[in-house]
């Protein structure tokens, strides 16, 4: 690593309590992001009754619907986060896609809701990038995954919220009054960040006095050069294709294969994807930053290590008759291969310019969402309604069962292949 590599490592972050209080408000955003995001979830089961949907419909509601605009918004917001005020973006944005989300609870047929969650799509694209640079101009680089994952665990604590909230109030009042009452809050606290978000000076964090703004294309074609960042963003894609897999479809699996109840499936789900996810989160931020300080390379080590030992779990979890097994089969890989979400997101800003790492963000999210919610949810419903006249209630849970094994081994492939390649990318990233 450079001399000017290693100075920015021992470079203090601003003030300590400061850089606490942003990142809070950052995870109070990734909060409603993510609450916002996968309620729909739980409320499919209402959702398909009430429009007469099929399993591909409700694919398309929960990927290719939010994915499509999510990805194709994404870059273009990020390049402006890298070059005007993050804060600006961040507020429009979750006022934006909070009250799509209220929108969502509104629409009279399947079009409707169709457009109200590409709206959402939109808005929630402006959120991780922004949020992503500002962070790491807050910490250094030997603290930046677990900060990250600080911000990550928004994702599980809003899965949480959303399945116990949805259910309960998809039970009692509807499910058109749930998202109602999930996305106006956000337009408040979206007009509260006005006077509490405080912006980082950019590359802060790494001791960089640099504000000449990278030219867009000179950026974009060294960070799809660079091989580690390519493995990372695959390896993280098919992962998460499987997580969100999950997340939208384990409601829908235990309701048919094992006869629960849809408020009874949000609260034992939300329990189970919450703390699991959470702890696994912290735990693999933590983790990686003391192991990368003896080798850089476990940043993607990690991720592939959890990968292949989470996979076995998924597929026992849908094997088993008893509900009981089950969810403890589904808690023990959401914690592990939580662990390899923050090492990502902390490695990437080493590879760019500190001008470039929202958009490197943005490309990374991008590639991970192209796959993840365009491809996992609608593949699996699909192969559920393809299986369904000869598997019946039972569809679902084979449909799962084919996919698993093959993304899961796909991201720990290129994690590894990553790992190979993570020290010469550093230190060939520009200065």
């Amino acid at each position: 690593m450079s001399a000017p590599a290693d100075a920015a490592l021992q470079a203090p972050a601003a003030s300590r309590m400061a850089a606490h209080v942003t990142l809070a408000l950052l995870f109070v955003i990734s909060l409603f992001n993510y609450t916002d995001r996968y309620m729909i979830a739980i409320l499919l089961p209402s959702i398909k009754q009430d429009f007469g949907l099929s399993d591909t419909q409700m694919g398309v509601l929960t990927g290719i619907a939010f994915t499509l605009f999510y990805v194709v918004v994404g870059v273009p917001i990020a390049r402006l986060a890298d070059q005007t005020s993050r804060k600006k973006i961040l507020v429009i944005a979750l006022a934006l896609w909070s009250l799509m989300t209220a929108a969502c609870g509104m629409a009279l047929n399947f079009t409707q809701l169709l457009v109200a969650r590409m709206l959402v799509g939109i808005g929630e694209a402006g959120s991780s990038p922004p949020s992503y640079s500002a962070i790491a101009d807050l910490y250094p680089k030997h603290r930046r995954a677990t900060a990250m994952a600080v911000y990550l665990a928004g994702a599980p604590a809003g899965i949480l919220i959303g399945f116990i909230l949805g259910g309960w109030l998809a039970e009692e009042y509807g499910w058109r009054y749930a998202l109602l009452a999930v996305g106006l809050p956000g337009a408040l606290f979206a007009v509260a960040l006005i006077w509490l978000f405080k912006e980082p000076r950019r590359g802060e964090s790494d001791g960089v006095e640099k504000t000449r703004a990278i030219p867009f294309m000179e950026g974009f074609k060294a960070l799809l050069a660079n091989r580690t960042f390519r493995h990372a963003a695959m390896g993280s894609a098919f992962y998460n294709a499987l997580a969100v897999t999950y997340v939208n479809w384990m409601p829908s699996f235990f309701v048919r294969s094992h006869g629960m109840g849809v408020s009874e499936t949000g609260v034992t789900l939300a329990l189970i994807f919450g703390p699991a996810q959470i702890v696994g989160l912290l735990a693999g931020g933590y983790f990686s930053d003391r192991l990368a300080r003896l080798d850089v390379r476990w940043y993607l080590r990690v991720p592939a290590i959890v990968m292949l030992l989470a996979a076995p779990f998924f597929m026992l979890c849908l094997g088993v008759h008893s509900t009981a097994l089950a969810l403890t089969c589904l808690a023990i890989p959401l914690l592990v291969g939580g662990m390899q979400v923050s090492p990502i997101f902390a490695i990437t800003p080493s590879l760019v310019d500190v001008r470039m790492r929202a958009v490197a963000s943005a490309v990374l999210i991008l590639i991970i969402n192209l796959i993840s919610g365009g491809v996992g949810p609608v593949v699996v419903g699909m192969l559920s309604d393809l299986l369904a006249p000869e598997q019946g209630m039972q569809s679902l849970k084979y449909a799962l069962l084919i996919v698993t094994p093959v993304f899961s081994l796909w991201a720990a492939l290129h994690y590894y292949l990553g790992s190979r390649h993570i020290l010469a990318d550093i230190r060939e990233r520009p200065q």
